[in-house]
């Protein structure tokens, strides 16, 4: 049996919607790689800058609480390592 035009056509134009997903797969995935990568980047230089920081230093959270900027920094870079691979 043989395919009519309309079958191939439609053929086609499923194939060409699976090229484009793919294409639009890839273009996700080398965004997503991309952001870990600047998280991981950001995660080590706050890391560094713990080292920097007074002991007692203290940031205000809320206006009537505060944090020791060590424990903010240990906090931030918890939470970006339980997003990351």
């Amino acid at each position: 049996m043989e395919k009519t035009d309309a079958q191939i056509e439609k053929e086609k134009q499923a194939v060409a919607a699976m090229a484009n997903a793919k294409s639009n797969m890839a273009t996700a995935l080398d965004r997503i790689k991309s952001l870990e990568n600047a998280l991981f980047r950001a995660s080590n230089a706050i890391s560094a800058l713990r080292y920097h920081v007074g002991e007692h230093s203290k940031i205000e959270r809320t206006s009537s609480a505060s944090i020791y900027v060590r424990e903010f920094i240990s906090d931030e870079v918890g939470a970006i390592a339980k997003v990351l691979p």
